[in-house]
Order: C-alpha cells, then sequence, then structure tokens
C-alpha cells in the first residue's frame, strides 16, 4: 500500500492491515475479516480481479466491499466481463 493512502486512513482514525503479497491477502481477509479491502489492479503475481475473484469465493468474507484502485485507466468494460468479480461500477 502507498504509505499517503495509509497516513490517510491512520489518521481518520481506520486500523490498516497490509497483506504482504496477493496470495497472502486470502489468508489476511479470512483472519482478521477487514470491512473494506482496497485492491490494487496491477500486482506482480496476480490481477486484482482475479484475487478478488479467489477471495470471494470463501464464504466468509465474500460479502466484503472492495475497492479496486490503479493508475491504469479502468473502463467500465473491463469490470463488466462475465467473469468479473466487480459489481456497481
Amino acid at each position: 500500500m502507498c504509505k499517503i493512502k495509509r497516513v490517510l486512513l491512520e489518521s481518520a482514525g481506520y486500523r490498516v492491515i497490509e497483506a504482504e503479497n496477493v496470495r497472502n491477502a486470502v489468508e489476511v481477509a479470512i483472519r482478521e475479516r477487514p470491512r473494506l479491502i482496497l485492491m490494487n489492479y496491477l500486482m506482480p503475481e496476480m490481477d486484482g480481479l482475479t484475487a478478488t475473484a479467489i477471495i470471494r469465493q470463501h464464504r466468509e468474507v465474500r460479502h466484503m466491499s472492495t475497492i479496486m484502485n490503479s493508475a491504469l485507466l479502468i473502463t467500465s468494460s473491463t469490470c463488466t466481463q462475465p467473469q468479473s468479480p466487480i459489481e456497481g461500477f
């Protein structure tokens, strides 16, 4: 997570938990049960859409809200693919 995002969230009173990598994110989400997941679209191991789809396969964390962020332009067509885990774009 970008240090600026961490500082802004913590100064607003939020507790920030980071996963070491995208594969660890599922374990962290199940263990910590956050109310919100900030997911980067571009990551070295897999993209954020795939990671979100994996997280949503787990009953315990399926309901969690996810905000996808990226330096790339993400269009509505990117988020409305048949297998896209993103809703409400």
